[in-house]
């Protein structure tokens, strides 16, 4: 009890709740204001841990001394009573202005809080329950899903949240408010399809996840033939229901009727559920050829190769790539011919502009493709990779937090914002994003390829060379790495220091792409990790010449230079690699 009454006296734990509350309001106020100046994470971390070491060096400072109105003295040197009545009193204010402080704080922020994570105008649109007898009339309900959405997508003043997000809620176990919050969307909508015999059965409710209010609902029981308007009706309903003001350009794309033909649209919805890619190509092969001008199935084709020919610098040859830019773009221009407004055309025909170096066309159609399709994740994530090659890094990362938060539940985005942060030289930011994949998927081979050179740019070669170290034993047979792996992991054992590995992969990667085939950007890659800048150049030189999609990727890293390469800011490097695009 005498010790009790000693720190007492001495306002040892007065100065401990003082310290507690000071620290607590500060850190609110960092975690708020940090993020919105660019600072980087660790900062706000080595200020709790700091705080943590300060806390008992403020007991001690408090046991050994006390604030009197002649300052600073020592306990011993104080009048025990004079003590306690002046400083006990100072800290009891200190105290009091503390914790209005924080209950001012936390007043303000709660509601900022609710504006900053619920998205405005916002649904999220659940998998319709297939209520189809027959197992094989279960396509209905997925494809049907996908229109919504589609249909949605198409709204400006709408945020709605991609179909890869809301899958894992298919089972409906999930509460309405918790799907509601994971999300941050402000509505949620439910419904179920059955089909037989040429008839349709449709049901949607639109949810409040906070009062679990029904903000409309309805029943279609019609023709297959009038699923057209089943589905406008739905998504014109919704966007009532969020009272959002339509364009008459949004309501007569949502209202209009796609193709004159049941069977080529049933072949259609096939294609949005099919498992695999070539049950999608397929599906709708047999749209096409049961309606030659149904414009939304060559569009849907264009679109499904699209992503391939986003990767097409990963381990294609020039040939395969030239092959699949030629397809899409006659899909997509045989789409726009029949509809100039199918936003799906216009990426498409984006990509294919892109891939050929060709800026000023694809920002253009890129353009295009946005005003009409806003919300469309996709079209959102290649303009995203687009602004990222031309090195407006800026808008390339306001694009991808865009396509994170309509599609928050898809673990490998915050991977592709980590690749245009570490572009741009931030590194910090870099890492963390990587890490938002790797904390969901620790095996991802391309996330800790891409944290490695990104560990090893910033210093820690250690992490570097354990996140490669981790990455071969992913890509071990029988899923071995792919080419173009090969020589990323070259340049980050490189970056790294360790040049021995990086000779070793690079080996690993000349035998195969001797044998297999693979773009001249990849092989300027790996002939920089070993320190041939004569080869590189030579490779970057045909690369350049050739300017074909296979070698895209690389050459724009190249030219972004984000490693600072001294080598590559020599002359002959940059005559080349500052002309890559042909509007420059």
């Amino acid at each position: 009890m005498s010790l009790f009454r000693e720190l007492r006296r001495r306002n040892v734990f007065r100065v401990g709740i003082a310290y507690l509350a000071a620290v607590w309001v500060l850190i609110q106020v960092a975690d708020v204001v940090l993020p919105n100046i660019g600072a980087p994470d660790w900062i706000i971390q080595a200020l709790i841990y700091s705080s943590a070491v300060g806390f008992p060096l403020a007991l001690i400072l408090a046991w050994v001394y006390e604030w009197t109105p002649e300052g600073i003295k020592t306990t011993e040197d104080t009048a025990p009573a004079r003590a306690v009545r002046f400083t006990g009193r100072k800290i009891d204010f200190a105290i009091i202005g503390l914790l209005v402080l924080a209950v001012g704080f936390l007043l303000v922020r709660s509601p900022l809080d609710d504006q900053v994570t619920v998205l405005q105008n916002s649904v999220a649109v659940l998998p319709l329950e297939n209520l189809s007898s027959d197992p094989d009339n279960a396509f209905f309900a997925a494809g049907i899903h996908d229109t919504i959405l589609n249909e949605l997508a198409k709204l400006q003043n709408v945020n709605v949240i991609a179909r890869t997000s809301v899958l894992q809620y298919a089972d409906g176990q999930t509460p309405i408010s918790e799907i509601a919050e994971a999300l941050n969307v402000e509505t949620v909508m439910e419904g179920s399809v059955q089909y037989a015999d040429g008839r349709i059965l449709v049901t949607a409710q639109l949810i409040d996840p906070v009062t679990s209010a029904h903000l409309w609902s309805d029943s279609y029981d019609r023709e297959f033939a009038d699923i057209f308007a089943i589905q406008a009706d739905i998504a014109l309903n919704i966007a009532d229901a969020l009272e959002t003001e339509l364009s008459p350009a949004e309501q007569e794309s949502i209202e209009k009727i796609p193709t004159d033909s049941p069977e080529a649209y049933t072949a259609y919805l096939r294609s949005l559920s099919a498992s695999t890619d070539e049950g999608t190509l397929t599906a709708l092969n047999q749209a096409i050829a049961l309606d030659p001008n149904f414009a939304r199935a060559y569009a849907a084709r264009a679109a499904s190769q699209t992503f391939e020919l986003a990767g097409v610098g990963e381990g294609s040859t020039p040939d395969e790539a030239l092959a699949l830019e030629r397809s899409i773009y006659e899909d997509a221009e045989r789409a726009l011919a029949i509809d100039p407004t199918l936003g799906l055309a216009h990426a498409a025909t984006a990509a294919v502009h892109q891939t050929n170096w060709r800026g000023s066309a694809a920002e253009q159609a890129f353009q295009r493709a946005i005003q009409l399709n806003p919300n469309d994740w996709n079209v959102l994530t290649y303009y995203a990779r687009f602004k990222r090659y031309r090195g407006d890094f800026e808008e390339a990362i306001r694009l991808m937090q865009r396509v994170i938060e309509l599609n928050p539940n898809t673990p490998t985005l915050p991977s592709q914002l980590g690749l245009i942060y570490r572009d741009a030289g931030q590194w910090d930011a870099a890492a963390a994003a990587i890490q938002n994949t790797l904390n969901t998927d620790p095996a991802n081979l391309f996330a800790n390829v891409n944290l490695a050179l990104v560990e090893a740019a910033r210093g820690n070669a250690a992490e570097a060379v354990r996140r490669l170290q981790l990455a071969e034993e992913v890509a071990r047979p029988p899923t071995p790495v792919p080419i173009f792996r090969l020589s990323q992991m070259a340049l980050a054992y490189a970056l790294a220091g360790r040049p021995e590995d990086a000779r070793r992969l690079f080996a690993q990667f000349e035998e195969r792409a001797r044998a297999e085939g693979v773009g001249d950007g990849w092989w300027a890659n790996a002939y920089i990790a070993v320190g041939d800048y004569n080869q590189a150049l030579a490779r970057i030189e045909s690369a350049v010449n050739g300017r074909v999609s296979a070698d895209q990727a690389a050459l724009c890293q190249f030219a972004a230079n984000p490693f600072g390469d001294p080598e590559l800011e020599r002359p002959e490097f940059r005559t080349l690699l500052d002309g890559l695009w042909d509007d420059r």
